[in-house]
């Protein structure tokens, strides 16, 4: 409790919830839009704060070998209302930026699926730190060109391929 890791646990190489999952970025920003207009979610606002604090007072705030930080999952449904509200305020500006934000939306989730499969598959590390620029490299080249084999292969050969991976 005398030393929470509060940057570490949202930008860590080593599993920080803003890194890992880039939309909660996103998301947070619209929760923070959203407290702004409705004071009466202020006890929202100030129960995410307190889950985040606590997470990063555990000694293994990171998730250990969890893909991204497994901790968050719980605030799932409130990062989906930070992100619903910062989608409405993009509904009252200009069309350029409403297209410019459904753009930053699809690239992080192609980074998500890119990195979960990264990960899933053992090109980066299950625990510890991995080194973003080897993820980003892995992005454009090794993703794009395993994702579609993968994918085929767990189609047809399910088993085999799930065993491969427990063994990796």
């Amino acid at each position: 409790w005398t030393a929470p890791r509060l940057w570490d646990t949202a930008w860590s190489a080593n599993h920080g919830v803003m890194l890992w999952t880039p939309v909660v970025v996103l998301a947070v920003a619209g929760l923070a839009l959203l407290v702004r207009s409705r004071r009466d979610l202020v006890v929202l606002a100030i129960a995410v704060v307190a889950f985040y604090v606590v997470v990063a007072s555990y000694q293994n705030w990171h998730g250990q070998s969890s893909f991204g930080n497994r901790f968050f999952v719980s605030l799932t449904c409130v990062f989906v209302i930070g992100l619903a509200a910062l989608a409405d305020a993009a509904a009252r500006i200009s069309r350029r930026r409403r297209r410019m934000i459904a753009a930053l939306l699809v690239l992080l989730v192609w980074w998500n699926v890119g990195l979960a499969f990264q990960w899933g598959t053992n090109i980066i590390p299950n625990r510890g730190p991995v080194r973003f620029s080897e993820v980003a490299w892995n992005q454009v080249t090794v993703v794009p060109s395993r994702l579609a084999g993968f994918v085929a292969r767990y189609l047809s050969q399910r088993r085999a391929m799930i065993h491969e991976i427990e063994q990796g």
